[in-house]
């Protein structure tokens, strides 16, 4: 008689209630809304330390430096969620030092990327004369505080999407596209509200996921999609002063003439470059070479439940 016993099914048949709950798709969509809403009301304790450095020439600037360093309170929050509920601790060692992508190296060349991407993108803007640009300094500590508000904003949103719910997805569905999908998807969907927003413009936010995804899939390494979205973020809100997703920043080493910047292929007046048709087809380029490179390389998901 045979007493073998088939492993798959015995995991099946003993998958606790618990278990079964967490891998339907829809817990992960109210998983980070209950994140969102403790991370929000933590960020507005952040938030507030800074109250007392506001005067009447910085009031603006310390408001959205303020808004920026908020985010960090969603990210200890993402973060305690996953070390609390104890499936999805695995997910955490995707943010340190073992995973072999999570480098400096890496984590630089990131960087350089977002900053060359988005200066690109600005730069054309500018040579068709979409957007006027001057010099107009500012405090070093204001933009070394800023690069830290950004990296914890960046992080935020890279953690959520390219952590968690890639992640969660990755599980639940076993197919790396599919999660990547999903993640891009709702990555667009979050900014829903901006200001300015519009149909190309949730698109190229999808595009820009996928390239961020696809950063962390064929390197390893989620360092390097953090610092490519700090490098993008940074530039186009902090070095250059355009509207990032809708949102104008109050702090800004060159400032731009709003009344006189206009609508084109570059540049889009209400949500900035991210709104056009050059950062669609630049992304869908990057995108796709990202994708032949991964498949070419026979790249493999990292298995953070091994």
């Amino acid at each position: 008689m045979d007493n073998t016993v088939n492993t798959a099914n015995l995991e099946k048949v003993k998958k606790p209630i618990w278990q079964k709950i967490l891998d339907f798709p829809l817990v992960p969509l109210i998983e980070i809304a209950i994140i969102g809403i403790i991370g929000n009301f933590l960020g507005r304790g952040v938030s507030n330390l800074f109250r007392p450095f506001a005067n009447e020439q910085n009031i603006d600037s310390v408001r959205f430096l303020a808004g920026q360093f908020a985010t960090a309170g969603v990210v200890i929050v993402q973060i305690l969620y996953m070390w609390l509920v104890k499936p999805h601790r695995p997910m955490l060692k995707t943010l340190g030092r073992k995973i072999p992508g999570n480098n400096m190296k890496l984590a630089i060349i990131g960087l350089l990327v977002g900053l060359l991407m988005n200066g690109s993108a600005i730069l054309v803007a500018a040579l068709h004369k979409d957007v006027k640009l001057h010099f107009a300094g500012g405090s070093l500590l204001l933009f070394i505080l800023f690069f830290i508000a950004v990296l914890f904003q960046a992080s935020n949103e890279e953690i959520l999407c390219r952590c968690f719910l890639y992640h969660r997805f990755n599980k639940i569905f076993k197919r790396p596209a599919v999660a990547m999908f999903i993640a891009s998807t709702l990555f667009g969907f979050l900014h829903l509200l901006n200001p300015g927003v519009s149909p190309l413009a949730i698109i190229n936010v999808i595009l820009a996921g996928l390239w961020l995804g696809l950063l962390m899939y064929c390197f390893d390494s989620i360092w390097m999609a953090i610092a490519a979205h700090l490098g993008w973020n940074y530039s186009q809100s902090i070095i250059f002063g355009l509207p990032n997703s809708g949102n104008a920043s109050a702090f800004s080493l060159f400032k731009y003439d709003m009344a006189s910047a206009t609508n084109s292929f570059a540049y889009n007046v209400d949500f900035g470059v991210e709104g056009t048709v050059f950062v669609c087809i630049m992304l869908l380029v990057i995108d796709c070479g990202l994708i032949v490179y991964a498949i070419t390389k026979k790249k493999q998901p990292t298995d953070v439940y091994l």
